[in-house]
């Protein structure tokens, strides 16, 4: 994956944290919960928004994990990465 997918799915996680959060520095090694604030709706929301983004139906897609593991931003990149590569990899098999 390239550097613009990180940014873009960073750009998604900023988008959904609560105002008073707004001031930490989004690292790898952030919490989403603790220190973003990001409840169980906000985690949610940002899937939806991950689908929407990258026009993905995760309904679709083993994704090895569930929201319950994605407890930092280097959680939620790492996710999303694998997400997007088990998606290129079917596509390629398609061909």
């Amino acid at each position: 994956m390239d550097d613009t997918v990180d940014q873009k799915m960073l750009a998604l996680i900023a988008e959904g944290v609560p105002a008073r959060f707004r001031k930490v520095t989004l690292r790898p090694e952030t919490r989403l919960q603790n220190e973003l604030g990001l409840d169980s709706i906000a985690m949610l929301t940002l899937m939806f928004r991950f689908e929407k983004a990258f026009g993905v139906d995760l309904t679709t897609i083993d994704m090895g994990a569930n929201l319950a593991q994605m407890r930092t931003v280097g959680d939620a990149l790492a996710m999303g990465r694998a997400v997007l590569s088990r998606i290129d990899a079917g596509r390629t098999a398609e061909r």
